[in-house]
């Protein structure tokens, strides 16, 4: 069973704020290739347990072939490398 979703207000999932860091890296899946900018917000966005399997559950593909799931493509932690994060973040405020 499955339900296609038209429409997705991406921002309304975001939790409120300006602020964030930046930095350059890989995608999560097999060829892990650096072709990624990562952003992380400087405040949590807080799910429910119930949320958060509800999200496993996702699907994505064409509506012809929904089989894929959206999630499941995390993986441990790499090293820096040398990388630079960048932000927005003025510390010296408390931001």
């Amino acid at each position: 069973q499955y339900t296609p979703i038209r429409h997705l207000s991406l921002h309304s999932l975001l939790p409120e704020t300006q602020h964030y860091m930046t930095y350059e890296g890989s995608t999560t899946h097999p060829g892990c290739w650096e072709t990624t900018v990562w952003i992380i917000l400087n405040r949590p966005i807080y799910i429910t347990k119930q949320e958060l399997y509800a999200l496993r559950k996702l699907m994505q593909g064409p509506e012809t072939i929904p089989k894929a799931p959206l999630g499941n493509n995390a993986r441990p932690l790499q090293p820096l490398h040398h990388r630079t994060v960048r932000t927005n973040i003025d510390f010296k405020k408390g931001e």
